[in-house]
């Protein structure tokens, strides 16, 4: 699989995959013996995007989106400002959506859990632009009108048009829907929200999810050298002298 240019996470989820099959197999009593799969070194790698926009870069793909295809600029729109999933923005109903409070509401997320989120002055002019139908009724849905399966190639036609894929090769580094989320997180960081305020917004099960965002915090090591310097001159400092009346 590595010979014919799969990636390293493909392989990995092939030999899961068989591993599963081959320890069903088992339980049913249909295989007995060694998994195949037991032996095999599954591949090291980090498979973790790193890649988000710039402010410049972000317009850039807004306005070739706007040009191509209006909901796909407004489904790109609404993860970028509210940091949601393709799959989140694909279930959401008018009945998840509080105009006026401002407000969505995702149920049954990746998480397990609800997530409440404000929307931006932006998202909330869009959906109210929208034509509102019933409370099931998908707000950005299918050209059949039933649930949308998948990002349109509009976003990569964009994406190519406003050049920000040029000489990447590394798939991390590439934009792709996803990285709208990530430059969410990213923005957000960098502008001093707390990890754990991220981890909320994004609907991350633990921090450990969020912490590749860390590096992003404002002057976070010279915050952290400034304090413990602080720290060690007050110890180094004499106590200031005192006066005791004896009676």
């Amino acid at each position: 699989m590595l010979d014919a240019g799969k990636s390293p996470r493909t392989l990995e989820y092939a030999l899961t995959t068989l591993g599963q099959i081959f320890r069903h197999a088992e339980k049913m009593r249909y295989h007995a013996g060694e998994i195949p799969t037991a032996r095999v070194k599954k591949p090291k790698f980090d498979n973790k995007r790193v890649r988000f926009l710039s402010l410049e870069e972000s317009h850039l793909l807004l306005d070739a989106l706007k040009k191509s295809s209006q909901q796909v600029y407004e489904i790109a729109l609404t993860s970028l400002h509210c940091g949601l999933r393709a799959g989140e923005l694909f279930s959401l109903t008018w009945g998840a959506v509080d105009l006026n409070h401002g407000l969505i509401t995702l149920l049954d997320t990746k998480s397990g859990r609800t997530r409440i989120l404000s929307m931006t002055d932006d998202v909330k002019a869009l959906l109210t632009k929208r034509e509102q139908k019933e409370r099931d009724c998908f707000i950005f849905p299918a050209r059949h009108g039933g649930k949308m399966g998948k990002i349109s190639n509009s976003f990569t036609r964009a994406v190519e048009n406003a050049g920000l894929n040029s000489g990447i090769t590394d798939r991390r580094q590439r934009v792709t829907f996803h990285t709208l989320r990530h430059t969410f997180a990213s923005w957000l960081v960098m502008e001093g929200v707390s990890l754990y305020e991220v981890k909320e917004l994004l609907g991350h099960a633990s921090l450990t999810m969020t912490e590749r965002y860390s590096h992003l915090s404002p002057d976070r090591n010279r915050r952290a050298a400034r304090i413990m310097g602080e720290v060690f001159q007050k110890s180094a400092e004499p106590e200031p002298a005192k006066v005791i009346n004896i009676r």
